[in-house]
């Protein structure tokens, strides 16, 4: 089976069409030309090419038969068709020539071209042609029989020793002697050995001896040029994203005289197809702009734009895939490319596009360094080097970090697919958003940073609110009907600060922005500052801190709301300073869950809650069970579960003792990968709490999939003064949640109306402020222990 480029493949020594090319081309129309009046056919024999080749080498009779070509090809109407059919034969099909009288004026037109060959001076041979000549008048003939009536019409020339004889369908023409044979034709490669090597070496040593690979491309563009005497030499390279083809460089001895946009960028499946053109060897050669239109009419358009007569081009391979072409563009006339010339040619090509390629990787190298994969903007690396860089004459910048609050919720609802859809439209519309010499990047996940120049605040704030507006727009733009809640905290400059610096501020106040049920932005004022340089000081020291065992749990109890007796425990870590004074965790849990030191301090507080519980066993004291939080960093480490086994192992302590609380917002952090972890905690025997439920997005939604045993009401469900609304929640989680054999604790209780309502509704137990304060076990043991 014949493809189309095989079908249309030139003849490799002369750039014409093949034998197989002219018979399909002949058979087709002649099945669909019965309404013209007649063709011709005439079929060409080099009379002596053969001797001169024997005589004086192929490479010089290739060259001779390439000339003979080239002028046939130049004389010809541009509707004839000209191909070769055998190693000095050729083959005319001139359509419309139907004529005795035309088609000799034609013969007689070849018979010139082929005399007007030039072969060596001193050779003794002669070059000329003997043509025999078919009318078709017009009625359907096969290919094989106009050749076969051609060649006794080709013997008759001989025999009468004339230049051409004509044959019609009609005549007879008398059986010719069987001396005449068209020749196969030879094998033929080029000969990079005929290359000009002291071009090659000056074109190398100047390349490679410039330190701009760039300057050293271009410089490589302008020799070519200047040593094929031709007015253009350009690279067309593909584009990062594959999709498609661009001009990269370009050198033009005289200004281009069109200048055209559309001959910059080529779509990447129209030139995918383009590399077929190329031979074995990585080279296309057209002697004449009409047989490029044959060969691929659209890029020949693109080169009629250009004013291209003729050309060469060189293929460029990265990693064996097609990455682009260097193109010689002769704009002044046709020629014939001789055989040294493309040596010459291909050799230096491989020269420059050894540069190219060599750029083309440190691009990429670049990209994966600068570019975020998914969007393609910037990454914080490339946002941080430009940022520095830029300014704009009287006015300030800002720093403005912000991220989707519930895009955790986009991809559990929608899949991972729409997730990266929305963070590449929010690229986009951060790119349409910015003003010259402002910037953004993409930090990670869903998070983004912006650099943007103000005059004064309040149009500062005019502009971070629209922003927040088109991010909030783009769910009704994507058809997902989702609220996009975005957070965003702004950094405006004072006494120069350094980008990293802002992002850090503007990230600060981010994170303490608590309403997370509408879009919000804030700003990082001077009490943020003292807040921040107390988190620095708190990173400086948290592993000394922890060799120190500075690091220690206070327990808080929980009472049976019924019976009124304490049965449990919840471990709460304090940070004792070296002067005696105590942070709260609100003060460095948020810190450590950024940085990853939370991991150590969970470590800890479960090794001295199981300390601690051992002790008890040993005092022959009741244990209560004892409930842990774990961060959600945590968590998704590996062998998580193995590990707290291994150490209640090591205090022999019952796993049942021990509650592993988390967050109901750590459920909500790829939700398949965290069932499986809770599943294998469910496995070892631990019990599972979901602390601060109700705070989040899809409480309820969750429980019908996670495995929890207890589940603690957030103390914002527990005002002074609860209404009736507030309350119609409460009882219902709990009478759902008693439905699903899942215990309910009620935290931050206050108030003995408080508790009075959590017996009326049934909650089984409570924690809080009323019963107990968290403290030290030493001091909560005459309490629970009496």
């Amino acid at each position: 089976m014949i493809n189309e480029q095989q079908k249309w493949a030139p003849d490799p020594l002369t750039k014409l069409y093949t034998e197989k090319a002219a018979k399909i081309f002949i058979e087709t129309y002649q099945a669909d030309g019965r309404q013209y009046e007649g063709d011709a056919l005439f079929l060409i024999h080099l009379e002596g090419w053969s001797a001169f080749k024997e005589k004086y080498g192929p490479a010089t009779g290739n060259a001779v038969l390439q000339q003979a070509a080239f002028l046939l090809n130049k004389a010809l109407k541009k509707t004839d068709k000209l191909a070769r059919v055998g190693d000095s034969t050729f083959l005319v099909y001139a359509l419309g020539c139907s004529a005795a009288g035309e088609a000799e004026r034609h013969a007689e037109g070849i018979r010139r071209q082929i005399e007007a060959v030039r072969i060596p001076p001193s050779s003794e041979c002669t070059l000329s042609c003997k043509i025999g000549i078919v009318l078709c008048c017009g009625i359907e003939k096969s290919y094989d029989n106009l050749r076969d009536m051609a060649i006794k019409a080709l013997c008759e020339a001989k025999r009468l020793e004339r230049p051409f004889f004509i044959a019609k369908e009609d005549s007879v023409v008398r059986e010719a002697e069987k001396d005449f044979k068209i020749e196969k034709i030879a094998p033929y490669r080029p000969d990079s050995g005929k290359a000009d090597m002291a071009f090659i070496t000056e074109l190398t040593n100047m390349v490679f001896g410039c330190r701009d690979m760039e300057l050293s491309i271009e410089m490589g563009l302008e020799r070519l040029c200047r040593y094929f005497g031709v007015e253009q030499a350009y690279v067309v390279e593909r584009t990062a994203d594959k999709k498609y083809f661009e001009l990269t460089y370009e050198w033009n001895i005289t200004n281009r005289l069109v200048m055209n946009d559309n001959l910059s960028l080529i779509p990447g499946l129209m030139t995918e197809s383009y590399q077929q053109e190329f031979d074995e060897n990585g080279i296309f050669v057209c002697n004449r702009f009409e047989d490029f239109n044959i060969i691929n009419r659209v890029m020949a358009e693109r080169q009629r734009i250009r004013g291209t007569k003729a050309l060469m081009q060189s293929i460029i391979l990265e990693e064996e895939a097609f990455a682009g072409y260097i193109s010689l563009c002769d704009l002044k006339e046709e020629r014939l490319w001789q055989e040294e010339e493309i040596a010459t040619f291909s050799l230096s090509c491989k020269i420059i596009t050894a540069n190219i390629l060599q750029l083309r990787s440190m691009k990429y190298r670049l990209r994966i360094a600068y570019k975020d994969s998914l969007t393609g903007a910037w990454n914080l690396s490339k946002f941080l080097l430009e940022a520095e860089k830029r300014s704009v004459f009287g006015k300030k910048r800002a720093v403005i970090t912000f991220d989707v609050k519930n895009f955790k919720v986009v991809n559990t609802e929608f899949g991972y697919e729409t997730g990266n859809r929305v963070l590449i439209e929010i690229s986009r519309m951060l790119h349409t958003f910015i003003e010259e010499e402002e910037c953004y990047a993409r930090v990670k996940a869903d998070a983004f940073v912006l650099m943007l120049f103000y005059e004064t605040p309040e149009a500062l704030r005019q502009r971070i609110e629209q922003l927040l507006q088109r991010v909030e727009r783009l769910s009704a733009k994507m058809v997902l009907f989702f609220p996009f809640i975005c957070m965003a905290g702004v950094c405006a400059e004072e006494d120069q600060d350094s980008v990293e610096s802002m992002i850090e501020c503007a990230n600060a106040v981010r994170r303490s922005i608590k309403d997370y049920h509408k879009s919000n932005y804030a700003f990082f004022n001077k009490e943020m500052q003292s807040q921040r340089d107390q988190e620095k000081y708190f990173a400086s020291r948290m592993k000394s801190a922890l060799r120190g065992g500075e690091f220690i749990v206070y327990y808080q109890p929980k009472i049976d709301v019924a019976s009124g007796d304490w049965s449990g425990l919840e471990a709460l870590v304090r940070w004792r300073q070296p002067d005696g004074s105590l942070v709260q965790p609100d003060s460095f849990i948020p810190l450590f869950e950024r940085n990853g030191f939370i991991t150590e301090i969970d470590r800890c507080v479960f090794e001295q809650v199981c300390q601690d519980l051992s002790g008890w066993i040993k005092e022959g004291r009741k244990a209560y069970p004892v409930a842990v939080n774990i961060s959600r960093v945590h968590i998704r480490e590996a062998n998580f579960p193995g590990e707290l086994v291994d150490i209640c192992q090591q205090y022999k302590i019952p796993v049942e003792l021990i509650e592993l609380e988390l967050t109901e917002s750590a459920f909500l952090d790829n939700p398949s990968i965290i069932l499986k972890i809770v599943k294998e905690i469910k496995k070892e025997g631990f019990k599972l709490s979901m602390d601060d439920f109700g705070t989040g997005y899809s409480s309820l939604s969750m429980l019908k999939d996670i495995p929890v045993d207890i589940i603690k009401l957030d103390r914002d469900f527990f005002k002074l003064d609860m209404t009736k609304r507030e309350k119609i929640v409460v009882t219902n989680v709990i009478h759902m949640a008693r439905e699903l054999d899942i215990q309910v604790i009620s935290e931050g209780i206050e108030t003995a109306a408080q508790e009075q309502f959590l017996k009326e509704v049934g909650c089984s137990m409570a924690q809080g402020y009323y019963y107990a304060e968290p403290a030290p076990i030493e001091m909560l043991a005459p309490v629970i222990w009496p």
